[in-house]
């Protein structure tokens, strides 16, 4: 790369103001004269990426690779492509090409750490992370890689709240307004303290720079769910199955008191079967509305985010003229929804039972 070519330069400027559409117009036009470039077909992947083109990202990520096979930005880069779409073993293979061209690449240990996480292989994370950290890397992101392992659900090492939310602070005052440090410290103040206020507030500063960030929606979603007890009694049966360590111990232990009796009245069926019967499908019932129930308050609650703060055309297919509706014909139409489905459920037992 030319780093004194004008046009080099604005496209960094357009990168860095995130006005992707106009740098994806530059590397355009740099690649009409310099087609083989390996760093300007990566820069294509990022931008691409940024836009949500994924597949556009790793054609572009490709492209980098055969001009260049030794490119370890482009590895890394393709590598946490396929992490978010799930492919997480074609992630693996990239990511093991990014480090044996360069061991001390940190992007490259970083995606080595998300893909142990998605493994579930938390020793494994908790290394590259040291790894990570010995390579020099910045405060604000060994922060993000040590949340993710506090709130990843195999991670059983106890957590000292304290210490995490004072560490969170000092990275606050050196950078106010970072939106991750304010997702992370709500998340910490919601799970492991009672101060509410304060988890709101930081979560409402870091949904104000980007509401559509799914850890920051997940966690105002979290923040919402604890204010209303008919809401923690509706979705514990599926917030135990899906994320017991992030509600409280008591639900968990009557979720699984409820689930042992109706167990227990099941196994009277030897001597009567409509015990057994009762038992089965109050189990099957018990879980089903509670997941229903928890997908739409998850959904309204998300997509009302994004309408509070007023960035409606982040929306994308399918279903962005429900997303578009004000909420409430958005709330009215998922409960009917959600009602329905515990209809058709009632009436599939009801025929069963014939």
């Amino acid at each position: 790369m030319a780093s004194e070519d004008p046009e080099h330069k604005q496209l960094q400027e357009h990168i860095r103001s995130q006005e992707w559409n106009r740098a994806l117009e530059i590397t355009f036009q740099l690649l009409e004269t310099q087609p083989q470039s390996s760093w300007l077909h990566t820069t294509m992947g990022k931008i691409y990426t940024h836009l949500n083109e994924l597949t556009y990202a790793e054609t572009s990520y490709k492209s980098a690779i055969y001009y260049h096979p030794h490119h370890a930005d482009a590895h890394t880069q393709l590598g946490h492509l396929y992490l978010k779409m799930n492919r997480i073993g074609s992630a693996d293979d990239n990511c093991k090409q990014a480090l044996a061209i360069d061991s001390s690449d940190t992007a490259a240990w970083v995606l080595y750490f998300h893909i142990k996480l998605a493994y579930g292989d938390i020793p494994s994370a908790k290394e590259s992370y040291t790894t990570i950290k010995s390579l020099g890397a910045d405060q604000e992101l060994l922060s993000t890689l040590n949340f993710n392992i506090i709130r990843h659900p195999l991670n059983k090492t106890p957590i000292d709240a304290d210490t995490e939310i004072t560490s969170r602070l000092n990275l606050l005052e050196k950078n106010p307004k970072n939106p991750i440090t304010h997702s992370q410290l709500a998340y910490l103040y919601n799970r492991f303290t009672t101060k509410n206020d304060l988890a709101e507030k930081h979560i409402q500063t870091a949904l104000a720079d980007n509401p559509t960030d799914p850890q920051s929606q997940e966690t105002s979603t979290l923040i919402r769910r604890k204010k209303k007890l008919w809401l923690r009694i509706l979705t514990a049966p599926a917030q135990a199955l899906t994320r017991p360590q992030q509600i409280h111990k008591t639900e968990v232990a009557i979720v699984g008191l409820v689930f042992i009796a109706l167990i227990i009245l099941a196994s009277f069926g030897a001597r009567h079967p409509w015990m057994a019967r009762a038992g089965i499908f109050s189990i099957i019932a018990m879980f089903f509305c509670s997941y229903t129930a928890n997908l739409s308050f998850q959904y309204l609650h998300s997509t009302e985010i994004i309408h509070q703060h007023c960035k409606i055309s982040h929306f994308k297919a399918p279903f962005r003229t429900i997303h578009c509706l004000r909420y409430p014909k958005r709330r009215l139409l998922i409960l009917t929804l959600t009602l329905i489905s515990w209809a058709v459920l009632a009436l599939t037992l009801f025929l069963i039972t014939r």
